[in-house]
């Protein structure tokens, strides 16, 4: 859902998912622990998946 641009906030997440808005942030978290860049931009209200610029 990041990845695609559809995860707008972790309530959404929780209802499609049906669990709580806080396991949907420790998923959040527990991917960043494994290296993928995941923000949240406060300018589109949504999570956004960043890729990282190759030199």
């Amino acid at each position: 859902m990041i990845k695609k641009g559809r995860l707008i906030s972790r309530n959404y997440a929780a209802n499609y998912f049906n669990c709580t808005p806080e396991t949907i942030g420790k998923w959040i978290n527990e991917l960043k622990e494994e290296g993928h860049l995941i923000k949240y931009s406060r300018s589109l209200q949504k999570y956004c998946y960043e890729n990282p610029k190759e030199d």
